[in-house]
């Protein structure tokens, strides 16, 4: 069996998905005269079939969701669908660049009437999965630094403003082996018991860049159990596993993340995940909803997102950069930047951008530090974000808006200054974009290095 622990507890007050809708991106004509519109996913269905005779990875995605407006409805997955239906009838679909010129998604094309449909979408999943001898691994691996990096690389899903409950129902066909998944979801009954079917079930809360899935045999992976006491008193799981045979030590990383849990709710307050699944890998980390897959070093920082980034969640490209510079600052000792100058656009860089700036880790990292410098309280700032504005999606403006109420002094010309276009820049519509910066804690993979993940 793998980590399949209970549904996530809300901790804090959760407002309905319909609250995302302020933040769809904008509705637009495309060359051909196709009205563009981006819609609110109610719930999601997917049925997976591991098929590990005929080496093949299908799916079957049934999408509920409502539109506001007249128009062809956005969703997207970035290898080319085998098979559409909407509201029970064979549908075209296809890829779109956003005005900006930022990113690509799919439309299915036909204009639909405000209200509630039905999406049904087909495919293979062909991405990070992996085929041997009676056996098949899979992982929904994900990355912020790319575009299109979240669920749409493995199943249909929408832009990461929304947020949806979704339901996945998993076989593994063609073998007698047993295999198991770990995920940051909860485990439904299954009929009969059967082996190598599982069913999860996600919250609401969840959009497409909180989900973890990791599938494999059974006898590929070591795994430790363990116990965080959070402040409030609350026993927290910890699970944590390694490849069969590896060397990464599971106690120590037990060990390690109960000491950096109880430093970061002195910091930040109560743990707001019901469960921690940890994947011990590698040289630096990605953080999910209540999970990270990270090597020991990227442990600390990891886990510090479950606060900012899988607590305060970003509800696109543009606020991405804020959860990175919060936690690499607290990376850096949270040191005050007294005197701060230069520009990055990390907070402007198109309004359908949909990766973070890199420069969120150095340059966002040390402007954090000047607001530091500038709000005596800031930490009380940060633990009214969490206690606040926890479990659904935040923009810049938004952060903005709140840290202004919260000291009662106007923010947005220090924004404006460093982490937006200037207003020359904007007015011929101009994104600049900035070099690329590695980070140890979040580096690139190559196509190749994801694949020995599994």
């Amino acid at each position: 069996m793998g980590f399949f622990w209970g549904l996530f507890t809300i901790v804090l007050g959760f407002l309905d998905s319909s609250v995302a809708n302020g933040l769809r991106p904008k509705d637009f004509v495309d060359p051909s005269g196709n009205k563009i519109v981006f819609v609110d996913f109610q719930e999601v269905h997917h049925k997976i079939v591991f098929d590990v005779a005929k080496s093949s990875a299908e799916f079957v995605t049934s999408i509920v969701f409502k539109s506001e407006t007249e128009g062809a409805p956005v969703f997207d997955i970035v290898d080319d669908p085998t098979a559409v239906e909407l509201d029970g009838q064979k549908a075209d679909q296809m890829l779109v660049t956003s005005p900006d010129q930022a990113t690509k998604f799919r439309v299915v094309t036909r204009k639909l009437r405000p209200g509630k449909h039905v999406l049904r979408v087909a495919g293979t999943i062909t991405r990070n999965v992996s085929f041997g001898l009676g056996t098949v691994k899979s992982g929904f691996f994900m990355t912020d630094l790319s575009d299109r990096g979240y669920t749409e690389r493995y199943l249909p899903t929408n832009l990461e403003y929304d947020q949806f409950a979704t339901k996945m129902e998993v076989a593994v066909v063609g073998t007698q082996k047993r295999h198991t998944v770990f995920t940051n979801g909860a485990m439904l009954p299954v009929a009969r018991r059967r082996a190598n079917v599982f069913a999860i079930a996600y919250p609401e809360k969840f959009t497409t860049s909180s989900m973890f899935f990791h599938l494999g045999p059974e006898e590929a992976y070591d795994t430790k159990t363990g116990v965080f006491v959070s402040k409030t008193g609350r026993a927290v799981p910890i699970g944590v596993y390694r490849q069969a045979g590896a060397t990464q030590d599971l106690e120590r990383y037990l060990n390690v993340a109960v000491k950096e849990l109880a430093s970061l709710e002195e910091i930040y307050g109560p743990y707001l995940h019901s469960n921690v699944v940890i994947y011990a890998f590698g040289s630096g980390g990605m953080e999910y909803c209540g999970a990270t897959v990270t090597s020991l070093a990227a442990l600390s920082h990891e886990l510090a997102h479950s606060w900012f980034a899988r607590g305060v969640m970003p509800g696109h490209g543009n606020a991405g950069w804020l959860d990175e510079a919060i936690t690499s600052w607290r990376d850096d000792g949270f040191k005050k930047v007294q005197t701060f100058s230069g520009n990055r656009p990390m907070a402007d860089g198109g309004d359908y951008k949909r990766s973070t700036d890199s420069s969120a880790y150095g340059f966002g990292a040390s402007f954090i530090g000047h607001l530091h410098s500038e709000v005596p309280n800031f930490f009380d700032f940060l633990r009214h974000m969490i206690k606040n504005r926890s479990w659904y999606p935040l923009t810049t403006e938004e952060f903005v808006n709140e840290l202004s109420n919260f000291t009662g002094r106007d923010f947005r010309p220090l924004f404006q200054k460093h982490v937006y276009r200037s207003p020359s820049e904007r007015a011929r519509r101009i994104y600049r974009s900035t070099p690329r910066v590695p980070n140890p804690y979040h580096p690139e993979l190559t196509a190749e290095q994801e694949r020995r993940m599994l």
